[in-house]
């Protein structure tokens, strides 16, 4: 898979994500089980490929960055989860952080795999 191509999927992968993430009034999801566990999974795979693909071509600051994001906002979401916090409490302020910081980590790593093919023809 070209690094642009991994660019494309990356991109699919979150509208995807958004797609599934639908919820109803009690908070239940408008998505299919089946589309929802094909979103995760095609999540993740973008996940190893991009941190991968990054590690291979030296971007150590931005693998670390979103292995970082994504690991910090899972542990988060799970507290969160797990203790059915309220609105306001420094844990969920700090997943909301969290997830901003992803979502640049997360479109920093796409805009790096779409440049790397550019890159790879002039040298």
């Amino acid at each position: 898979m070209k690094n642009r191509t991994l660019a494309i999927f990356g991109i699919i992968s979150y509208f995807l994500t958004i797609i599934t993430s639908i919820e109803d009034k009690k908070g239940n999801f408008l998505a299919p089980v089946g589309l929802i566990i094909v979103a995760g999974i095609v999540l993740i795979l973008f996940y190893v490929l991009a941190l991968k693909r990054l590690w291979k071509y030296g971007f150590k600051f931005e693998f670390g960055f979103l292995l970082f994001s994504v690991i910090a906002g899972a542990i988060l979401s799970g507290i969160i989860e797990i203790n059915s916090l309220r609105d306001g409490s420094t844990i969920i302020i700090l997943n909301n952080i969290t997830k901003i910081v992803h979502l640049i980590a997360y479109f920093w790593a796409i805009s790096i795999l779409w440049t790397l093919d550019k890159k790879n023809d002039i040298s």
